[in-house]
């Protein structure tokens, strides 16, 4: 009887040291990853660790609008910066003065698990409703249900995966933006 009174104690003091050690670990790790080095960039200037193909993306502003254009940066000549535009195959020079935001693609990813989940999720509702209706004419609505849920969910999981893992996001970084000085 007595393991049975002590068994929530040593639970509760398991959980109190497993909090405790991810607290220490995310106190360790976010003092010890290092900043990134263009925080405090400043607005109209390249930073030198800027390097040719780097995909970068800058929002120009205008009179009327501001657009979103990405490219690869080529290189600065003087107050310009020279970027390789993909959609329109040249390269521009596009002035400092005339960007109000410069961003970086640190990363590319694929979407694998994205499409996974919505492939899932997508053949379930089909294979839930699919079976409902079969289930409704045969006289049978819960198992047939369930199964043809699971079956079609996990079809669409892998036809998801296949169709996120065919594309990539880039994740991006502001270098810096102008969104609130004033021109």
């Amino acid at each position: 009887m007595q393991l049975h009174q002590d068994y929530p104690d040593r639970r509760s003091k398991r959980l109190a040291r497993s909090v405790a050690c991810l607290a220490l670990s995310a106190a360790l790790t976010t003092t010890a990853i290092p900043q990134p080095a263009f925080a405090d960039q400043e607005p109209g200037t390249i930073p030198e660790w800027l390097r040719p193909h780097a995909l970068v993306r800058v929002t120009v502003t205008s009179a009327s609008d501001a657009r979103q254009l990405v490219g690869e940066f080529q290189e600065t000549r003087g107050d310009s910066i020279w970027i390789w535009w993909r959609e329109a195959r040249r390269t521009t020079g596009v002035p400092l003065s005339a960007i109000s935001e410069l961003e970086v693609s640190r990363e590319r990813t694929r979407r694998t698990w994205a499409g996974a989940g919505i492939g899932l999720l997508a053949g379930a509702v089909v294979g839930g409703v699919a079976g409902a209706k079969e289930g409704a004419d045969m006289g049978d609505t819960g198992a047939r249900v369930v199964l043809s849920g699971i079956t079609v969910g996990c079809l669409g999981m892998i036809f998801g995966a296949l169709i996120g893992h065919s594309s990539k996001s880039d994740h991006w970084t502001s270098v810096w933006n102008r969104k609130g000085e004033s021109r």
